[in-house]
Protein backbone atom coordinates (compact mmCIF):
# COMPACT_ATOMS: atom_id res chain seq x y z
CA UNK A 1 0.00 0.00 0.00
CA UNK A 2 1.39 3.49 -1.16
CA UNK A 3 1.83 6.29 1.50
CA UNK A 4 0.36 8.84 -0.97
CA UNK A 5 -3.26 9.03 -2.76
CA UNK A 6 -3.71 10.54 -6.04
CA UNK A 7 -7.56 12.39 -6.06
CA UNK A 8 -9.33 13.22 -9.39
CA UNK A 9 -12.44 15.38 -9.36
CA UNK A 10 -14.46 13.78 -12.29
CA UNK A 11 -17.91 16.13 -11.69
CA UNK A 12 -17.33 19.54 -10.71
CA UNK A 13 -19.16 20.69 -7.61
CA UNK A 14 -22.40 21.74 -9.66
CA UNK A 15 -25.70 20.48 -6.87
CA UNK A 16 -23.15 19.02 -4.68
CA UNK A 17 -23.86 19.31 -1.00
CA UNK A 18 -22.51 21.95 1.07
CA UNK A 19 -20.17 18.64 2.86
CA UNK A 20 -18.76 17.86 -0.54
CA UNK A 21 -17.81 21.13 -1.54
CA UNK A 22 -16.11 21.81 1.77
CA UNK A 23 -14.41 18.74 1.05
CA UNK A 24 -13.32 18.97 -2.37
CA UNK A 25 -11.82 23.17 -1.43
CA UNK A 26 -9.87 21.52 1.44
CA UNK A 27 -8.56 19.12 -1.18
CA UNK A 28 -7.89 21.82 -3.33
CA UNK A 29 -9.78 20.37 -5.91
CA UNK A 30 -13.58 22.15 -6.45
CA UNK A 31 -12.99 22.41 -10.12
CA UNK A 32 -13.34 19.56 -12.73
CA UNK A 33 -10.44 17.64 -13.88
CA UNK A 34 -8.28 18.26 -11.33
CA UNK A 35 -5.68 16.00 -9.00
CA UNK A 36 -4.02 16.31 -5.78
CA UNK A 37 -1.71 14.10 -4.36
CA UNK A 38 -2.47 13.59 -0.66
CA UNK A 39 -0.52 11.60 2.18
CA UNK A 40 -2.76 8.83 3.12
CA UNK A 41 -4.14 9.33 6.38
CA UNK A 42 -7.47 7.86 8.03
CA UNK A 43 -9.12 11.22 8.17
CA UNK A 44 -8.56 11.47 4.59
CA UNK A 45 -10.00 8.35 3.99
CA UNK A 46 -13.09 9.74 5.54
CA UNK A 47 -13.31 13.21 3.04
CA UNK A 48 -13.17 10.51 0.26
CA UNK A 49 -15.45 8.42 1.31
CA UNK A 50 -17.75 11.47 1.60
CA UNK A 51 -17.38 12.71 -1.30
CA UNK A 52 -16.91 9.65 -3.78
CA UNK A 53 -19.95 10.40 -5.78
CA UNK A 54 -17.93 13.45 -7.37
CA UNK A 55 -14.41 12.14 -7.10
CA UNK A 56 -11.82 9.10 -8.25
CA UNK A 57 -8.82 8.01 -6.43
CA UNK A 58 -6.06 5.59 -6.59
CA UNK A 59 -2.53 4.82 -4.97
CA UNK A 60 0.05 6.95 -6.33
CA UNK A 61 3.24 5.98 -7.16
CA UNK A 62 6.32 7.57 -8.10
CA UNK A 63 6.11 7.10 -12.11
CA UNK A 64 2.24 8.75 -12.13
CA UNK A 65 3.63 12.00 -9.84
CA UNK A 66 6.87 12.71 -12.11
CA UNK A 67 4.51 13.02 -14.86
CA UNK A 68 1.96 15.17 -13.12
CA UNK A 69 4.92 17.31 -11.62
CA UNK A 70 6.64 17.49 -15.31
CA UNK A 71 4.27 18.23 -17.71
CA UNK A 72 1.06 19.84 -15.20
CA UNK A 73 3.36 21.13 -12.45
CA UNK A 74 2.92 24.84 -11.57
CA UNK A 75 4.15 27.32 -9.46
CA UNK A 76 2.77 30.53 -7.94
CA UNK A 77 2.12 33.15 -10.45
CA UNK A 78 1.44 30.31 -13.61
CA UNK A 79 4.93 29.41 -14.67
CA UNK A 80 5.81 25.51 -14.33
CA UNK A 81 8.05 24.14 -12.35
CA UNK A 82 11.62 25.08 -13.06
CA UNK A 83 13.76 22.05 -14.10
CA UNK A 84 17.33 24.34 -13.75
CA UNK A 85 16.30 25.37 -10.21
CA UNK A 86 15.41 22.96 -8.25
CA UNK A 87 18.06 23.06 -5.63
CA UNK A 88 16.74 26.20 -4.39
CA UNK A 89 13.58 23.80 -3.59
CA UNK A 90 15.54 21.39 -2.36
CA UNK A 91 15.38 18.75 -4.77
CA UNK A 92 18.65 17.14 -7.21
CA UNK A 93 15.72 16.33 -9.61
CA UNK A 94 12.64 16.19 -10.60
CA UNK A 95 12.82 12.38 -10.02
CA UNK A 96 14.08 12.96 -7.23
CA UNK A 97 11.10 15.38 -5.87
CA UNK A 98 8.20 12.83 -7.34
CA UNK A 99 10.19 10.31 -4.96
CA UNK A 100 10.47 12.31 -1.93
CA UNK A 101 6.33 13.06 -2.70
CA UNK A 102 5.16 9.42 -2.94
CA UNK A 103 6.95 8.13 0.25
CA UNK A 104 4.93 10.71 2.28
CA UNK A 105 7.61 12.77 3.59
CA UNK A 106 6.82 15.74 1.95
CA UNK A 107 3.20 16.79 0.40
CA UNK A 108 2.60 19.41 -2.56
CA UNK A 109 1.57 22.03 -0.09
CA UNK A 110 4.89 21.93 1.65
CA UNK A 111 7.05 22.35 -1.28
CA UNK A 112 7.14 26.48 -0.96
CA UNK A 113 5.08 28.21 -4.30
CA UNK A 114 4.19 24.92 -5.53
CA UNK A 115 0.39 24.90 -6.53
CA UNK A 116 -1.20 22.22 -4.56
CA UNK A 117 -3.32 20.50 -7.50
CA UNK A 118 -2.74 20.07 -10.89
CA UNK A 119 -5.18 21.16 -13.64
CA UNK A 120 -5.71 18.18 -16.10
CA UNK A 121 -7.29 18.31 -19.82
CA UNK A 122 -10.59 16.40 -20.12
CA UNK A 123 -9.11 12.70 -21.61
CA UNK A 124 -9.05 12.43 -25.18
CA UNK A 125 -11.57 9.90 -26.67
CA UNK A 126 -13.57 10.71 -23.95
CA UNK A 127 -14.19 8.34 -20.30
CA UNK A 128 -14.91 5.43 -21.58
CA UNK A 129 -16.82 4.11 -18.47
CA UNK A 130 -20.01 6.14 -16.70
CA UNK A 131 -18.87 9.19 -14.73
CA UNK A 132 -22.25 8.70 -12.57
CA UNK A 133 -21.30 4.84 -11.55
CA UNK A 134 -18.67 3.95 -8.46
CA UNK A 135 -15.91 1.78 -9.85
CA UNK A 136 -17.39 -1.15 -8.84
CA UNK A 137 -20.51 -0.48 -10.96
CA UNK A 138 -19.15 -0.28 -14.11
CA UNK A 139 -17.71 3.61 -13.63
CA UNK A 140 -14.84 5.34 -12.85
CA UNK A 141 -15.95 7.12 -9.79
CA UNK A 142 -14.66 6.11 -6.13
CA UNK A 143 -11.67 3.66 -5.55
CA UNK A 144 -10.68 3.26 -8.96
CA UNK A 145 -7.14 0.61 -9.38
CA UNK A 146 -6.97 2.10 -13.06
CA UNK A 147 -7.24 5.45 -12.64
CA UNK A 148 -3.55 6.29 -13.40
CA UNK A 149 -3.75 5.05 -17.05
CA UNK A 150 -6.67 7.81 -17.40
CA UNK A 151 -5.07 9.79 -15.56
CA UNK A 152 -2.03 9.53 -18.20
CA UNK A 153 -4.51 10.17 -21.24
CA UNK A 154 -5.17 13.51 -19.30
CA UNK A 155 -1.67 14.92 -19.03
Amino acid sequence: MSNTILVLNVRGTINAPYGVRQTLDCLKISRRHRATIVKDHPTLRGMLKRSKEFIAWCDADAEIIGALLDSRGMMKGGRPVPKNDLEKLGFKSMKDMAQVIASGDRSLASIKDLKPSFALAPPRGGYKKSTRRSYGEGGVLGANPALKSLVKIMI
